[in-house]
């Protein structure tokens, strides 16, 4: 307690501490142990206790000492009593008080503060403990210490068993023994209560001794009288809201105004309960007692107000009552069901949960306090010390069992007549019908809407899910038409046959009342079959050591037969699967639990028509899906269906490794096995394998396996996975049945082509070789074949040990196979003599050959020398024959030759050497071309002359009398021997004459020339009729005239004149004839169309149109040179129009192309809805060019022509407006597009095409993802929430930095305004990141923080922290100071090494990097400025740095006397 001395305080510390046990005690006293240090001020000792668990230190003064110490000692207790508020009694008002009404005379510092312990127990005291019965008056002496300890000792040796149980419930004040302790061991005698601290500061005298001395009253021992309340007189009729209030009310709000909220309104507002602290009825019982009068009312009213204050306020939770065990609280929840029942809400379910937790704590801790008041009030000492004697009648006797009740009070007597008499007036009690109703529902009760017992049932186990579902429904549709078919006709007939008495006449509640009763039989029916429904799926919940299958059925016993069968059998991409699923189980159970539930709903009420004929329809209460009992009836069936699914699980597992089956592709896997060449052992290791797991899959498990309430049938999926195994293995037998049969083909196939080749009869000598060669070569072939033959032959018997069945066509084929090779060998024997003979035949044939060849040459040379003597040109025809003939000869002669020696070389014998053949060629040479363009040139000489000159081809003579005169010419040199031969006479004047005929025609030339020109027209040969001149004839170009007749007619006298004209013409006809390859040049070249995405309609391909183009640009450069030439005058009629229309075309092509680029830019803007909300005038005006483009795309689709588009009807006009009309379209765009650049001018970075999809985009914000980086330069894209709203930033480097708030771009619609709102979201999440970071860097430790921050943030809060550092050492320590700071710069930068070399994420290392960079710059700057002697922070040195500065909650950088805003824009985390 406060008013015990320091010293002794110290002693009761030291002992408690030392002989204190139990883990829930609390030190009582402010002393021992927790002191650590006594300071204040002279009159004073102050204690302070050093705070402990986190709580404030407290300090408190001992009771010595100036008046002021002990107002504020007074000032630091806890003051709570609330006495604003106004305060009746029998409606008088009672005036507010400005201090505690309840505080404690402080005493006097002569005042005794503790008892001797003879006053208490002076039969205990003997021994040494006698001389503790004096009056210690020197509290501060060290022989008290002594005494209270061995007093206590003294104490714990005498006080017996017996006698511990009779002492009084005392606390003494300098003692730390008490009998009862409500924390703690019992049985401990130094245990320190805490209750000897209650009321310390409450006492109702405290108000009236707050401005007594020290010194204190001694006539009162120290302690001054208490100071009773002056309540006004209760005769004085006061009203509060026009209602007399009592005193014993008064006193009953008084205390429930310091109760526990919860139990306000319960225990002390309840009159006359025998839930009360005392004896005899509550304090408003004493108070209307008739004997009191009204003073001593008084004082027990303000005893009861007091009681329940100290209860609530006078004992502190904190330090002197251990807290509740978080064990009884974690039962209580056990109690409590995990989801809320019914409709209750999450929410509201989670709130009642806490709230009731609350009061149970609040209970607790008001139950805890009220026994340590109860207890302490049991002390008369500590009621007159409290000023509660006034309720020590109330109270229990010390010691004493608490009696029961006995007779309640004559209020609780009314209570119980008036409820017995409002219940005989509104229940329904004593009817007829209701017996009757009764005994009606005896032949139902108890009928199973659910039938999970009856031997039908059971004799069905197990079920498939719906034949229990159709099981199910049945029997609750029998049950349900009983009840509507039988019961509800039966139940009105009751009413009928005797109509009902009703209490007070009140039908309808009457009706109510049997509605309610025939609501609990059907309830109780439901009920009935929720639990027999439930027992049936207990019955099959498996312990735990069944729930891992038994697939054999040899450890597993189970006591019911299962519920249902399901299937396992092939699933999905190469999974197993159950049929039913476990789902459509459930599903099945649950639906027929619902089923039998709401059965019974929707029955009509009894006497509902008649009780109220108004409200027709009305129903008999059922069972509701949502209650309590069916939910958790469904829950615990769902869970041992639930539980029952492990065992089949399990047995699927054991599947598991061979569910590669199930994917196995078997014809890719026997192509691929079949791909590479495997020895028959591989195929047998690998077929093994095979029927190896086939065995495997069969022994796995049964066919059915119990699990549980399932039984489940594997036939499916093992009949599955069996075959798969077994076709593989057996196509693999099949491979080597295949192989073989494959290879005894090519042997049989092999040995017939060889048997024929080597029978045949040769032709040729090189047939002959050929078939020695073949002859030699197939005894190698024989060698391979008979090895597969062998091969063959170990299949066949690798297939016979599998016992694979041959068909009958394979046998016949392998026999014939095993016998060729003996076949062969008397067919080699035969082919190889044969080949020997026919060998020497071809070599006897080929010298004969040989000899007539060189017979044949010889007559050749013999005729070649004839050809010198003949000189006679009119045997030019007879010559030119033989001369030819011989050439032929010559050359077949040396095919002949060529061919001779090829027999030779493949008989081995040297080849023949045939040079003559090529001298005999040579010198027949030059006889072939005399004679040849002798005969030749004689021959077209005739035809030129005599037949019409209109046929002939001017070029074509030209350069045939050319190449002839040139040739003769060389010839007469060579027959003449001018070339080094010798001279020949018969040739050379066959030669002399040729040339002079060729010389002689070679003068009309000229005139064949002017006269055979194809481009000559009417009005030239008239033009060359009038140069000839000839009276009466005309030059003209017919079927008749001959060169001859023109010779005659002197025409070639005027052949310079005619060749003149002639050229004027050749020129004409050139222009012409590039017209109309023009004209023809458009023939077949057409527009082709291609549709344009959705849109449809078309649009040009680039492809003919760039061909076009390219025609049209050279066709136009030819049609101007020629209208600007003087030849063109003939044809201007034809070359104007065309120029005209191909300029037309051009004209049309650019204005066509410049439109179609630009309707394929604004096409798809426009398309748009959006675009089109925002420039309506320009969508507009673009929907009606388009309309414009659409028809013309029509037209040409129709008329493909490319030439054509110029014939088009206004095809160039429409074009060139609709240019027009897309150049003020785009204009409006682009001002558009202006508009929103300048709202948020980072779309400037954009191109318009970028902007355009943004634009159109802008209701998908997601769509615009790509478009971030372009707009904020580190900015990779955001992240966005379900709701599509915008939660963090993710850089291009992948470093993410949370938004302070979601952006919800739906909110603003316009995408230029949720970006400017992003950008500013932006930089709020920069400053605010920034400041965390600044805020947390001096509470961990640097190398750690770098760690938690984005990199920019780490940069910018580094260089605060580096600025306001480096200020301080400045200010502090000048140069030295400097010094000092560059050697923890370097410390920094060792760590950042140190961390550099460990494990870090790419980002943690990219913030490093550049961190290290500002590092090593700002310790430079550092050491220099201290080598320079910085020491005043206004130094240039200092000054000219960049600086940062946290301020106003936001960062400032600073450069001389320049000053910049940190403007927080996102750079990402790079170097």
């Amino acid at each position: 307690p406060l008013g015990v001395s320091e010293p002794h305080e110290r002693a009761a510390g030291a002992q408690s501490s030392s002989s204190r046990s139990s883990a829930y005690t609390r030190a009582a006293v402010s002393g021992g142990a927790e002191r650590r240090g006594v300071t204040g001020c002279g009159g004073c000792r102050p204690l302070k206790r050093t705070p402990t668990s986190g709580r404030s230190s407290l300090e408190v003064h001992s009771w010595q000492g100036c008046v002021g110490c002990r107002r504020r000692r007074r000032a630091m207790e806890q003051y709570d009593y609330d006495m604003a508020g106004e305060y009746y009694e029998d409606g008088m008002e009672i005036e507010n008080f400005d201090s505690d009404p309840f505080e404690k005379p402080l005493p006097a510092a002569e005042q005794q503060l503790y008892c001797a312990m003879k006053s208490v127990m002076p039969d205990l005291l003997t021994g040494a403990a006698a001389a503790a019965q004096e009056v210690i008056t020197d509290p501060t002496s060290d022989v008290s210490v002594t005494f209270a300890r061995n007093q206590e000792r003294a104490m714990a040796a005498t006080v017996t068993g017996r006698t511990k149980r009779e002492l009084a419930p005392m606390l003494n004040e300098l003692s730390l023994f008490t009998r009862a302790a409500t924390f703690g061991d019992t049985n401990d005698l130094y245990y320190h209560a805490p209750s000897s601290r209650i009321g310390a500061n409450y006492s109702p005298g405290a108000n009236g001794v707050l401005e007594v001395k020290a010194a204190g009253d001694k006539r009162s021992g120290g302690r001054a009288a208490p100071q009773l309340l002056q309540y006004p007189d209760a005769s004085a009729p006061r009203t509060m809201r026009g209602e007399k209030i009592a005193v014993a009310a008064a006193a009953a709000a008084s205390a429930a105004k310091y109760a526990s909220p919860q139990k306000q309104g319960s225990r002390l507002a309840r009159a006359g309960s025998p839930d009360s602290p005392f004896d005899v009825g509550n304090g408003a019982a004493v108070l209307d007692a008739t004997h009191l009068t009204e003073s001593q009312r008084r004082h027990v009213a303000d005893a009861i107000v007091r009681y329940y204050y100290y209860i609530e306020h006078g004992i502190r939770e904190d330090d002197t009552i251990a807290p509740p065990k978080e064990e009884w609280f974690e039962r209580v929840l056990a109690l409590v069901p995990p989801d809320p029942p019914g409709r209750v809400t999450r929410e509201y379910f989670d709130e009642l949960i806490l709230s009731s937790l609350e009061e149970m704590r609040t209970d607790y801790f008001y139950s805890v306090k009220k026994s340590i008041v109860d207890y302490t009030l049991a002390n008369p000492t500590e009621r007159e010390r409290l000023g509660l004697e006034a309720l020590e009648e109330m109270l229990p006797v010390a010691g004493a069992v608490r009696q029961s009740h006995g007779e309640l009070p004559l209020v609780w007597r009314a209570n119980v007549e008036a409820a017995r008499e409002d219940i005989a007036w509104t229940l329904q009690t004593l009817s007829p019908n209701v017996l009757e109703l009764s005994a009606l529902w005896d032949a139902y009760e108890g009928k199973p809407l659910a039938d999970v017992d009856s031997s039908a049932f059971v004799s069905r186990l197990p079920f498939e899910a719906e034949k229990f579902r159709t099981f199910q429904t049945e029997a609750c549709e029998r049950v349900k038409g009983s009840l509507w078919t039988t019961w509800v006709p039966k139940s009105a007939e009751v009413f009928r046959r005797q109509p009902p008495v009703c209490i007070n006449g009140d039908t309808e509640a009457y009706y109510r009342s049997v509605a309610s009763l025939q609501s609990i039989q059907l309830r109780g029916l439901v009920e009935h079959n929720l639990a027999a429904y439930v027992a049936f799926f207990d019955s099959h919940d498996p312990p735990d050591t069944h729930l891992v299958c038994d697939p054999q059925a040899e450890r597993l016993n189970w006591s019911v037969p299962p519920a249902f069968i399901i299937r396992l059998r092939e699933g999905p991409n190469g999974t197993y699967a159950f049929s039913p699923s476990f789902r459509e189980v459930e599903d099945v159970v649950r639906g027929c639990l619902d089923q039998f539930v709401l059965a019974v709903n929707g029955i009509p009420r009894v006497g509902a028509a008649a009780s109220n004929p108004s409200r027709r329809g009305q129903h008999i209460p059922g069972v509701q899906l949502d209650e309590d009992s069916v939910a958790a009836a469904r829950t615990r069936v769902l869970s041992i269906m639930e539980r029952n699914t492990a065992g089949p699980k399990s047995l699927a597992a054991l599947f598991e490794p061979f569910l590669d089956l199930l994917v196995m592709d078997i014809p890719a896997y026997l192509r691929k096995f079949l791909q590479q060449t495997h020895a028959l052992e591989y195929y047998a290791a690998v077929i093994e394998e095979f029927k190896d797991k086939a065995a495997a899959i069969k022994a796995t498990a049964l066919d059915e396996v119990r699990t549980g309430a399932y039984t489940v049938d594997c036939t499916e999926l093992k009949q599955v996975l069996v075959h798969t195994a077994m076709e593989v293995a057996e196509q693999l037998l099949n491979q080597v049945r295949n192989t073989a049969q494959e290879s005894n083909t090519r042997v049989c196939e092999a040995y017939t082509y060889m048997n024929t080749e080597i029978i045949k009869q040769p032709d040729t000598g090189d047939a002959v070789l050929q078939l020695k060669k073949y002859i030699a070569k197939s005894a190698a072939e024989q060698e391979t074949l008979s090895s597969e033959i062998n091969a063959n032959k170990a299949r066949e018997e690798f297939l016979e040990c599998y016992y694979f069945d041959l068909p009958d066509g394979d046998f016949s084929l392998a026999m014939r196979a095993y016998e060729w090779p003996k076949k062969m060998i008397n067919s080699m024997k035969e082919a190889t003599a044969a080949a020997n003979a026919e060998h020497r035949a071809f070599e006897d044939a080929l010298k004969k050959r040989r000899t007539t060849f060189q017979e044949t040459l010889v007559g050749y040379s013999k005729e070649i020398d004839g050809f010198d003597e003949i000189g006679d040109v009119d045997e030019r025809e007879s010559m030119a024959t033989k001369v030819t003939d011989l050439s032929d000869n010559l050359t077949a002669a040396l095919t002949e030759s060529e061919d001779i020696n090829v027999q030779e070389r493949l008989f081995g014998w040297p080849p023949t050497k045939f040079a003559q053949i090529a001298t005999y060629t040579n010198q027949l040479e030059v006889y072939r071309k005399l004679w040849t363009i002798t005969q030749s040139f004689f021959k077209n000489i005739h035809a030129w002359l005599n037949g019409p000159f209109s046929h002939l081809d001017p070029d074509e003579i030209e350069e045939s009398v050319t190449d002839s005169f040139r040739n003769v010419y060389k010839l007469t040199k060579t027959f003449s021997g001018a070339a080094g031969g010798p001279e020949l006479p018969g040739p050379l004047a066959v030669a002399k004459a040729t040339l002079e005929k060729l010389e002689s025609f070679k003068e009309y030339l000229p005139l064949i020339i002017a006269v055979c020109n194809p481009g000559l027209r009417d009005r030239h040969w008239a033009a060359m009729s009038d140069v000839i001149g000839i009276m009466g004839w005309e030059l003209k170009k017919d079927d008749h005239t001959s060169l001859q007749r023109l010779i005659e007619k002197g025409v070639h006298e005027h052949t310079p004149m005619l060749a003149e004209t002639s050229d004027f013409a050749s020129r004409e006809w050139s222009f012409e004839k590039t017209l109309d390859k023009m004209i023809v040049d458009w023939e077949g070249v057409d527009f082709k169309l291609k549709p344009w995405k959705e849109t449809g309609t078309f649009i040009l391909d680039g492809g003919p149109v760039d061909d076009a183009q390219a025609l049209l640009d050279d066709h136009i450069v030819k049609t101007q040179a020629m209208r600007a030439s003087p030849f063109a005058k003939p044809f201007a009629e034809r070359i104007t129009p065309w120029e005209s229309k191909l300029v037309r075309l051009q004209d049309i092509m650019d204005q066509w192309l410049k439109c179609q680029s630009k309707w394929l830019y604004l096409e798809p803007i426009f398309g748009s809805d959006e675009i089109m909300k925002q420039i309506p005038v320009e969508g507009a005006a673009f929907k009606s060019m388009d309309a414009t483009w659409r028809r013309i795309m029509n037209e040409v689709k129709l008329q493909p022509e490319i030439i054509g588009a110029a014939d088009l009807h206004n095809l160039l006009e429409d074009l060139t407006a609709s240019n027009q009309e897309l150049d003020v379209v785009e204009k409006g765009l682009n001002d558009f597009l202006d508009t929103k650049k300048l709202a948020f001018p980072r779309f400037f970075f954009l191109s318009n095409d970028e902007l355009l999809e943004i634009l159109s985009e802008a209701k998908d914000p997601l769509k615009v993802q790509p478009f971030m980086k372009k707009c904020f330069e580190a900015v990779r894209e955001v992240e966005f929430t379900d709701r599509v709203t915008m939660k963090s930033i993710v850089s291009v480097e992948g470093e993410i930095i949370p938004l302070c708030k979601e952006i919800d771009p739906a909110e603003t619609g316009a995408v230029e305004k949720w970006m400017l709102e992003f950008e500013d979201v932006m930089k709020e999440s920069m400053l605010k990141v920034t400041g965390d970071s600044i805020t947390q860097y001096a509470q961990i430790s640097r190398e750690q923080w770098i760690l938690n921050w984005p990199g920019q943030v780490v940069i910018a809060g580094s260089q605060v922290y580096w600025t306001r550092e480096v200020t301080e050492c400045i200010v502090t320590g000048g140069a030295k100071g400097l010094a000092e700071y560059g050697k923890k710069s370097n410390m920094q930068l060792t760590n950042i090494v140190n961390m550099v070399r460990g494990e870090l994420s790419k980002l943690e290392r990219a913030t490093m990097s550049a961190l290290v960079t500002i590092d090593v710059h700002a310790r430079d700057v550092v050491l220099q400025m201290s080598t320079d002697g910085v020491s005043d922070p206004r130094d240039f040195k200092w000054l000219s740095q960049l600086r940062y500065f946290w301020e106003d909650d936001t960062v400032r950088v600073r450069m001389i006397n320049a000053e910049a805003q940190y403007g927080f824009e996102y750079l990402g985390n790079s170097s």
